[in-house]
């Protein structure tokens, strides 16, 4: 934004975000709830891939719940 020419804090303030926030992801750091978000997709997939795509939302939650 400021390589842009606009100004950081008013940004953030019109867009409703911290600028903590904005520097975090300006960063490139993921943060643990997005790893953790990738990882539960990545086992989503899976499940349904072996499934042969065969498995809807409940057996894929069973899946990830029970470990059927």
């Amino acid at each position: 934004l400021a390589d842009d020419g606009f100004d950081v804090a008013v940004t953030c303030r019109v867009l409703g975000v911290r600028r903590q926030g904005y520097y975090e992801w300006r960063s490139g750091h993921k943060s643990v709830r997005a790893m953790e978000n990738e990882l539960l997709l990545k086992r989503i997939t899976t499940i349904h891939e072996e499934s042969r795509g065969t498995y809807g939302w409940p057996r894929v939650h069973a899946e990830l719940t029970l470990g059927l």
